[in-house]
């Protein structure tokens, strides 16, 4: 017979985190030690794909966006990632351009891609999944951003 769910149970879930400690080196020979989630739960995969959303929206209501800015759209994904799954701390709120401040630091130090290199693949395709269930909304955003950076 299988157990009940209770109120203890539920609370317990919360508990589970499955973590490994991988060390990451930045272009400089900097050595960091970073956490890294090993298991992406579907509610930090929700939150990033929500809140990539959010600053499209809020990157289509700029006026002053141009073309690197679109570029950069593109790499804030794994910025996103990084703030949900390692302990890097990287604020849960930030504007469009401080994550791409961000973005480039942690792409240029070479740290996003260490990182990166150490999610299991299996864990990656679910953001993937889930990016390519909100694609329409987000396409249609992005067209509009990229007629008004050719302005």
């Amino acid at each position: 017979m299988a157990n009940k769910i209770t109120l203890e149970t539920l609370e317990n879930l919360k508990e589970i985190k499955q973590k490994k400690d991988i060390q990451v080196i930045d272009v400089h020979g900097n050595t960091y030690d970073v956490q890294l989630d090993t298991f992406f739960y579907e509610s930090k995969v929700e939150k990033i794909a929500s809140d990539y959303l959010e600053l499209l929206i809020e990157l289509n209501k700029m006026t002053d966006v141009d073309n690197d800015m679109v570029r950069q759209t593109f790499k804030l994904i794994y910025v996103m990632v990084l703030r949900e799954f390692t302990d890097i701390p990287i604020p849960p709120k930030t504007t469009i351009t401080e994550l791409m401040g961000l973005s480039v630091s942690l792409g240029d130090s070479g740290i996003t891609n260490e990182v990166m290199k150490s999610i299991p693949n299996k864990e990656f395709r679910k953001i993937e999944k889930k990016l390519k269930e909100v694609e329409k909304q987000s396409s249609k955003i992005m067209a509009e951003v990229v007629v008004k950076a050719s302005i």
